[in-house]
């Protein structure tokens, strides 16, 4: 049984003033900074039935999410690296192929604007076989 609160998660921007002698003004506003980057979850893999296609499936929690990082390594082997980084937001479905098979998969979503990355936490891990 789960007791506690659940913490939406919610973004800020920093802007600077700078008071001085000679100078003074604002500098340009930074890019979000979020707390509580919800992580995607619920990682799995559906086969459609009426095209025949499998599908690596997953629930996204987080309105700031603007992409995905797919990692992979094969089956029970070695460490899981970056397959792909696949830009959008609101993602929450991605084609398999068939030389995809053989391979344990999770995923990250992530939030990249200027010099800023954050990542979420990862998710389970799924067999694509």
């Amino acid at each position: 049984m789960f007791v506690g609160v659940l913490v939406e998660s919610w973004a800020y921007k920093i802007r600077p003033y700078k008071a001085g002698a000679n100078e003074s003004g604002y500098s340009d506003w930074s890019p979000f900074i979020i707390y509580n980057f919800r992580a995607p979850d619920s990682l799995r893999i559906v086969h459609d039935e009426p095209s025949g296609k499998d599908f690596l499936m997953w629930d996204n929690h987080s309105k700031f999410q603007n992409g995905i990082r797919l990692l992979r390594r094969p089956k029970g082997n070695g460490f899981f690296e970056t397959y792909k980084e696949i830009a959008g937001t609101n993602l929450e479905g991605y084609q398999l192929n068939e030389s995809e098979k053989g391979y344990e998969y999770m995923l990250q979503g992530f939030y990249q604007e200027k010099y800023i990355e954050q990542y979420t936490a990862d998710t389970n891990i799924v067999v694509y076989e």
